[in-house]
């Protein structure tokens, strides 16, 4: 198990320089094109604009702030509840639209040819034991409330667990969380 602090990240601006986002946790490889097969990240969507192009990638969305937002994708409008969940291919063209405050999203994008993805909301009461991750999997648990503690200790919200092959103790309190699951059939594993 480690913890991927908040406090600890870069932001840095989106592929398309029309937002910004922080890295939760990245492939430690590049493939030809110059990015990670595989990336978990916290985006901030402050006005209409349009998403970055990732060929080859699939993406999956969940907007978790305000009441959600809504994107363009391909010319079709959809409006996400906040915790819904989208996946769209990465050469799709997607936007945001009235956008009125700031929004964030759990942003995750996989190479086809690397994996497959999953990303849900869950809720947490009380004291839920932190399992190991299967061998080829990337599991990340991202708080998504200020009242959850891990091993005792207090999460950000933002603050994320990486679950590896050692179990990780316990996520205790109350609130949500964003469960990030990458198949990757024993590729690509996060560096240690």
């Amino acid at each position: 198990m480690k913890l991927l602090s908040r406090a600890s990240r870069e932001v840095r601006p989106w592929k398309n320089a029309c937002g910004v986002s922080e890295d939760i946790i990245v492939a430690p490889t590049v493939d030809a094109s110059g990015d990670p097969p595989w990336r978990v990240a916290l985006a901030t969507v402050d006005r209409d604009v349009p998403f970055s192009s990732f060929r080859g990638m699939d993406r999956i969305l969940m907007p978790i702030s305000g009441a959600g937002m809504e994107l363009a994708v391909d010319g079709e409008l959809r409006r996400l509840a906040r915790y819904s969940v989208l996946a769209f291919p990465g050469e799709a063209s997607v936007a945001a639209h009235n956008v009125r405050t700031p929004l964030q999203d759990i942003n995750v994008m996989v190479a086809r040819r690397a994996g497959t993805v999953s990303l849900s909301r869950r809720y947490v009461v009380g004291a839920t034991p932190l399992r190991s991750a299967p061998e080829g999997h990337v599991t990340v648990i991202v708080a998504l409330a200020p009242t959850l503690r891990h091993n005792g200790k207090p999460l950000l919200v933002g603050d994320a667990i990486l679950l590896d092959e050692s179990d990780g103790g316990h996520l205790t309190g109350f609130g949500d969380t964003a469960l990030v699951r990458i198949n990757l059939g024993g590729r690509g594993r996060p560096d240690r």
